[in-house]
């Protein structure tokens, strides 16, 4: 039989050792916390320098290339090139992706998230761009050997998570891009990571 004292210092060390297994288990998971932190800061921070510099010069090229000639300005340049993002999507079966860039940024984006997309496909003589507009969704159906793209851009909600959206549809006419529709559109909702 157990005495008042064996007993008290068994619960003691029963204490101390689920005390020990949480404490190693907070670590385990403030390690995990901390590598997974670490790792998105790392990928966040590389996704522009994987950006081919002659693809950014070409975007900032056709952005300030506009029928009111207005030209980036020099705080507008440094958040384009802090907020950068990439898409890469393989339209035409290739097997060389084309980037779908796009700056993430509220100035470009707005509330609704809808930001702009350029589109461009790697040739010979550098960048060219293909499509430019706002939300881009890539379609599985193509047209003339390139997939069929989407502009999908929110304009509120039809129900509870289904989105009411501008949707506009490009085919690929064999040199370009063309909108052949464009028309409101009930789609699910799929917020943006």
């Amino acid at each position: 039989m157990l005495s008042a004292t064996n007993l008290q210092l068994k619960a003691l060390s029963l204490v101390r050792c689920r005390n020990m297994k949480n404490r190693k288990l907070i670590f385990a998971v403030a390690l995990c916390l901390f590598y997974s932190v670490t790792m998105l800061s790392a990928k966040t921070k590389t996704t522009a320098s994987k950006i081919p510099k002659d693809l950014v010069r070409q975007l900032i090229k056709d952005i300030n290339h506009n029928k009111n000639n207005i030209r980036l300005s020099g705080d507008e340049l440094q958040v384009l090139h802090k907020n950068l993002k990439y898409e890469l999507h393989d339209l035409n079966a290739d097997e060389v992706p084309e980037f779908f860039l796009y700056i993430d940024h509220s100035d470009w984006c707005g509330a609704g998230r809808n930001c702009s997309y350029w589109v461009y496909r790697k040739t010979n003589h550098g960048y060219k761009l293909l499509l430019e507009d706002k939300v881009l969704r890539v379609r599985n159906r193509a047209t003339n050997g390139y997939k069929d793209i989407a502009s999908e851009v929110p304009m509120g909600f039809c129900a509870r998570n289904v989105q009411r959206a501008d949707v506009s549809l490009y085919k690929y006419n064999g040199k370009r891009y063309q909108i052949v529709s464009s028309k409101y559109q009930c789609i699910p909702f799929t917020p943006k990571q």
